[in-house]
């Protein structure tokens, strides 16, 4: 969903559904969900707006 978000110019959005996330995707060894993080970094990076600057230490710590 925060890749979605993220794909149509929702960075904010995008980034508190990341934050939502994030706890859940720690505490899986899943690889489906890592790559979904690094999707969204990838989606994430051409904005630079607070909530991107600060979600992006935590998504390249857990992906």
């Amino acid at each position: 969903m925060a890749v979605a978000y993220a794909e149509v110019g929702e960075p904010e959005q995008a980034a508190a559904t990341a934050r939502e996330a994030l706890p859940i995707v720690a505490g899986t060894r899943s690889a489906l969900a890592r790559e979904e993080l690094r999707r969204l970094q990838a989606a994430l990076a051409p904005y630079d707006v607070e909530p991107v600057r600060e979600i992006m230490p935590a998504l390249a710590a857990v992906g």
